[in-house]
């Protein structure tokens, strides 16, 4: 799926249509999320939520997840609990 967006931006690009290589970018931004959103929530005790606000603190893949601090970490899942 992914290489066949990234044929159809470069396409879009060619062509010099805007709106859809912006459309386009926009639909691979959010498949590259999503796929990063699966892969939180296959790590034990990582649900839909935290794998969502894990997200937001800007770790957008496993790799930045492991470099960060536990202290960074305990605060992000406490503000999925609600709990701050």
């Amino acid at each position: 799926m992914a290489s066949e967006t990234v044929r159809e931006l470069a396409e879009a690009v060619r062509e010099g249509d805007a709106d859809r290589a912006g459309d386009l970018v926009r639909d691979i931004v959010r498949e590259r999320e999503n796929a990063a959103l699966e892969k939180f929530e296959e790590l034990q005790g990582v649900g839909p939520d935290l794998a969502k606000k894990i997200q937001m603190h800007g770790y957008n893949t496993v790799d930045k997840l492991a470099k960060a601090s536990l202290e960074k970490l305990v605060k992000i899942s406490e503000q999925s609990r609600g709990t701050t």
